[in-house]
């Protein structure tokens, strides 16, 4: 592949950003997160809060070629990252790049210690992406269920 391609470390970039995003909630609700009856509402507090944190910093560029534009919250505890390639469109982009990286986002999530919040709360992750001109590329989700 040439140095150019925005694929390249494509699984580190999305893991990196569900990384940041899990600094960003641990530095602001640690020690928030007991048993009780309102579990599943402190958890879409706490996903709120996390939110707009990251938020307040978009829109970035995660790597060349990538911006992130924002995260979201979407039903079912659906987080879903909104991602744009600034120099392509939908006719240049291989969509089977993204499908090759699902068992390393997959892996990471299984594997590393930061992705605990969301493994043990059964977080649904999408990664959503737009071309330069704003078209919809492909959606990528990780659901519990692969990472279980």
């Amino acid at each position: 592949m040439d140095k150019n391609n925005p694929f390249i470390k494509f699984g580190q970039i999305l893991l990196g950003l569900v990384i940041i995003a899990l600094l960003v909630f641990a530095a602001s609700n640690i020690g928030k997160f007991g048993k009780t009856n309102n579990h599943d509402a402190e958890v879409n507090k706490t996903i709120t809060d996390m939110i707009k944190k990251y938020n307040d910093n978009a829109p970035f560029m995660i790597s060349e070629g990538i911006r992130f534009e924002n995260i979201t919250a979407l039903p079912n505890r659906i987080l879903q990252y909104n991602l744009s390639f600034i120099n392509m469109t939908v006719d240049e982009i291989n969509i089977n790049n993204f499908e090759s990286e699902i068992p390393v986002i997959i892996n990471q999530i299984r594997t590393n210690p930061d992705m605990e919040y969301f493994r043990k709360n059964k977080m649904s992750l999408q990664y959503s992406y737009k071309d330069k001109d704003g078209v919809f590329v492909t959606n990528i989700d990780i659901t519990p269920d692969m990472y279980e």
